[in-house]
């Protein structure tokens, strides 16, 4: 199975990472980060190809081919909620939602396997009912839940 981790280092992107390389049943990880991503010791780097990105908004041709007959993708990229009042919100938004969703269609755009599987992994306390409002932080987990 080929599978593409986004957001390979960060904290469960590098587990994610580790785990697929020592099994099996995976053939090959396509690790989608903001800077290079290398195997870890002891595992089979033969297994990984790095894919940088500027943002996970914007890929290139050479990108959306490492994504064909991809199995799966585990998607851990977000803003954690005690560093999104630092930011403004359109960027966090862009960074937990619309690049998500435009990842998403760029890699069922590129032939994938059938069926494809997305695991969207960054939301956590997200509120799904989006007549509900949140008593902490309203706004970011009303917009969290939109891509779940």
């Amino acid at each position: 199975m080929k599978l593409i981790i986004a957001g390979a280092t960060g904290f469960v992107g590098k587990e994610l990472l580790s785990q697929g390389l020592c099994n099996p049943q995976v053939s090959s990880i396509i690790a989608i980060s903001r800077g290079p991503v290398s195997a870890p010791d002891g595992a089979n780097q033969f297994k990984l190809k790095s894919v940088v990105v500027k943002d996970y908004g914007t890929y290139t041709t050479g990108d959306r081919k490492e994504f064909t007959d991809a199995a799966a993708c585990i998607w851990t990229v977000g803003v954690i909620p005690m560093k999104s009042p630092n930011m403004a919100f359109e960027e966090v938004r862009k960074i937990c939602l619309d690049d998500t969703i435009g990842s998403l269609n760029v890699m069922v755009d590129s032939n994938p396997m059938k069926p494809f599987r997305f695991l969207y992994m960054s939301g956590a306390d997200s509120e799904r009912d989006q007549t509900k409002v949140p008593k902490f932080m309203p706004e970011y987990f009303l917009m969290r839940a939109c891509a779940t």
